[in-house]
C-alpha cells in the first residue's frame, strides 16, 4: 500500500530533482551544451504541476490524455515524456494511484457504500475498481474496510 502524502511528497522531490541526474531538456533529448555550461537543464515541471492540479480537480471523471497535455500547454507524446522523467510514474499510473488513494480516504467513511465510493473516484464498474484496488493496496475495498489483512501478504504496485 501506499499514502496519499507520501505519493505526493515524491512527486515534490522529482519536481525539484538534482540536475546532475540527467533529466532531459524540453526537447527530451539530453542537453550536453547545457551541462558543459553548468547550466541546469530545463524540465517543464510547470506544466506537470499543472497537469496534476488539473487531475486533483477532475479525479471523479474521465481525462482523456489530450485534455490533460493540452492544459498543461504542450503535445501529449512530450507530455508523457516529461510527465514519467518528472514523476518516475506514467500519467495513467498517477491518475490511478490518486484514484486509489481518494478511495482509500473514502473507504474509511463506512456510510458510503463501495459503489458510491468506486464512482466518485472515476471508476465506472465496480468490478474493474475492484481489480484494481487490490493491485495496488494488495487487498479487494470490502477487505480494507473491514480491516480484514491479505491472505497472501503480497502487494501488486507494478
Amino acid at each position: 500500500p501506499f499514502d496519499a502524502l507520501e505519493l505526493l511528497e515524491s512527486v515534490e522531490r522529482a519536481l525539484r530533482a538534482d540536475p546532475e541526474r540527467g533529466l532531459r531538456d524540453d526537447l527530451g533529448k539530453e542537453s550536453s551544451t547545457r551541462r558543459d555550461s553548468g547550466e541546469a537543464p530545463r524540465v517543464p515541471t510547470q506544466s506537470v504541476q499543472r497537469a496534476i492540479a488539473f487531475v486533483e480537480k477532475r479525479l471523479g471523471s474521465s481525462m482523456p490524455l489530450d485534455e490533460v497535455a493540452r492544459e498543461s500547454g504542450i503535445s501529449k507524446f512530450h507530455f508523457c515524456r516529461v510527465f514519467k522523467a518528472v514523476t518516475g510514474l506514467t500519467f495513467r499510473g498517477f491518475v490511478t494511484r490518486r484514484r486509489i488513494a481518494r478511495a482509500v480516504e473514502l473507504l474509511r467513511d463506512s456510510d458510503r457504500s463501495l459503489t458510491d465510493v468506486c464512482l466518485d473516484v472515476g471508476f465506472k464498474d465496480v468490478s474493474h475498481f475492484g481489480r484494481v484496488f487490490r493491485k495496488v493496496t494488495g487487498e479487494l475495498p470490502s477487505q480494507f474496510r473491514r480491516g480484514v489483512p491479505n491472505p497472501s501478504g503480497s502487494v501488486g504496485i507494478d
